[in-house]
């Protein structure tokens, strides 16, 4: 008996056993076409696929109250009023204070992937006295190309519309004596690109006796890589 004859037999005894259903033989272009569409997930050996390993709805990003920028104020880190939670808190004192979150979730510089970001969420805390105003921004800035030795500025941020949500819909809510969950869904989500710079730009009027706490933020997105 010949290889191809004891191959023959050997898929006959599997079949005639259950252990594989009789079918067309599969051809080795088949087979070729079937290793490529594994190799390239849909995409070829001169280019990335649109798709790729994860396609999640549903990806969160938490970034701590040390992650944040603050141009003014007196920020110190403070144990929180629970035990092991920790935040940042802004003295009290009259002045227009800055709060800012780099938003960095992942980027990409092929078109639909990477993270396309949908909301942030804020958590703070307002005690002793209600602040003056608390304006939220979200500002979509881009990193310079390079140029010559002397490099190329930055351009003008571009600032995000979105909505609040039911909670902190006037300014009167926002600012008030409290605990906050204050969630900002942008308008037009788009796909972060590698020079996409995302920042969260808070502004604090505090009247002088005001305590800010802030616990940190969360970008929402979704994200495929």
């Amino acid at each position: 008996m010949n290889e191809q004859d004891f191959a023959s037999s050997l898929r006959q005894a599997q079949i005639n056993s259950g252990r594989v259903r009789p079918g067309p033989a599969v051809s080795l272009w088949a087979k070729v076409q079937r290793a490529a569409r594994v190799a390239y997930r849909g995409g070829g050996p001169l280019g990335d696929a649109q798709g790729g390993y994860v396609h999640d709805t549903n990806v969160s990003q938490f970034f701590p109250p040390t992650a944040a920028l603050h141009t003014v104020g007196t920020w110190t880190d403070t144990v929180g009023n629970v035990a092991l939670t920790y935040m940042k808190r802004k003295t009290a004192a009259g002045a227009t204070n800055q709060l800012v979150y780099p938003i960095v979730p992942m980027q990409n510089a092929i078109g639909l992937k990477g993270a396309y970001l949908k909301s942030i969420d804020l958590w703070y805390e307002i005690g002793t006295a209600n602040l003056t105003s608390l304006t939220p921004v979200i500002d979509l800035a881009t990193l310079p190309p390079g140029s010559a030795a002397t490099g190329t500025a930055f351009s003008a941020p571009v600032t995000q519309p979105f909505t609040y949500d039911s909670f902190h819909t006037s300014a009167a809510l926002r600012y008030a004596i409290g605990k906050h969950h204050m969630t900002l869904t942008i308008t037009t989500p788009w796909w972060l690109g590698p020079n996409d710079l995302v920042y969260l730009d808070v502004a604090i009027v505090d009247p002088g006796t005001s305590v800010y706490d802030d616990y940190g933020c969360r970008a929402n997105f979704t994200l495929r890589v």
